[in-house]
């Protein structure tokens, strides 16, 4: 447990800029495209974000790209 949130079981979180409207479209993007609802999610901002960014050692205020949590895993870039 992170804050409020399994990171073992529950599948993939997604953090994203909770402001960023380009971050709203993909949050909604994949919400349409994972129509299981495997995949979870929480703003950077948020205290959940906060405490997932601060687990990873990422910077707290830096909300410039979503962040992928899998399998105890952090990815920010994808190939």
């Amino acid at each position: 447990w992170v804050g409020d949130v399994r990171l073992e079981s529950g599948g993939p979180i997604v953090l994203f800029d909770g402001v960023c409207r380009f971050c709203d479209a993909s949050v909604n993007w994949i919400l349409q495209h994972d129509p299981a609802g495997r995949i979870r999610f929480a703003a950077l901002q948020g205290p959940a974000g906060q405490a997932l960014l601060q687990r990873f050692g990422l910077p707290l205020g830096s909300f410039g790209s979503m962040v992928l949590i899998e399998k105890g895993r952090c990815w920010l870039r994808s190939a």
